[in-house]
């Protein structure tokens, strides 16, 4: 692996960014990709042209990412999910396990007092007032598509989309035993205790499972959210 180079994760919340962060730093992954980690956070304080670091959590659209100033060599990604999946993951983030800073305090004081439709759509058009669907639209439409990884198939053929799809993306070699010892230790049951499917509601990894919108959303909030997003799944191939 090049040392000169900066690796871009880029994506919007509720895509496993804190997953990513643990994984890149893990000793493993180091060891095949010795790039210094930073932050999205730094991005706004340090030189992002400086090589030799992986950016991880960069919440952007495709326009500010590529205005942002790069390094010739460089590589990046961009991190997909159902935004039905997002709209429930940010309901749980907010009501119980985000940290409370900047607005999350008034958020969450809504949500405490609103039942778990109301509390649905809330989050809809919380989200779609930040721009966060417009977001995910911006990379879909312009980016290439090689670029765009979900996290369907993330959380589902993890070894697969690390060794033939990400890593041949980004340049990196590492041996199959031990990619599988690295994802071994990052697991959700190693981070968690638990596993994969099995809810704490007060953990920022609450379930690690797509497709958790199908158990949440009745079919009134499944009509507001089509309504108020113009229907941005089928925009992002999620139908």
């Amino acid at each position: 692996m090049e040392r000169d180079i900066n690796i871009y994760h880029c994506c919007t919340q509720k895509t496993a960014s804190r997953w990513f962060k643990v994984f890149f730093e893990h000793e493993i992954f180091q060891k095949y990709c010795p790039l210094e980690v930073s932050s999205y956070q730094e991005v706004r304080w340090e030189d992002p042209e400086t090589p030799g670091r992986i950016f991880f959590a960069l919440y952007t659209d495709w326009e500010h990412f590529v205005k942002m100033p790069k390094p010739e060599k460089h590589k990046f990604f961009f991190m997909l999910r159902d935004p039905r999946d997002v709209v429930v993951s940010w309901y749980y983030s907010v009501r119980y396990s985000h940290a409370v800073m900047g607005q999350i305090g008034d958020w969450r004081k809504c949500l405490s007092k609103l039942p778990m439709e109301a509390g649905l759509k809330y989050s809809i058009r919380k989200l779609q007032r930040m721009g966060y669907f417009e977001k995910q639209k911006s990379w879909v439409k312009n980016a290439p598509k090689e670029s765009i990884f979900t996290y369907e198939y993330f959380c589902k053929k993890q070894f697969n989309f690390f060794y033939w799809k990400l890593f041949k993306r980004l340049g990196i070699e590492m041996p199959k035993e031990e990619l599988s010892r690295l994802l071994k230790e990052c697991s959700f049951k190693a981070i968690t205790g638990r596993r994969r499917g099995i809810e704490n509601r007060q953990s920022n990894y609450r379930k690690g499972m797509p497709g958790d919108w199908m158990e949440h959303f009745s079919v009134d909030v499944y009509k507001y959210f089509r309504e108020m997003t113009d229907n941005v799944h089928e925009e992002l191939g999620y139908e």
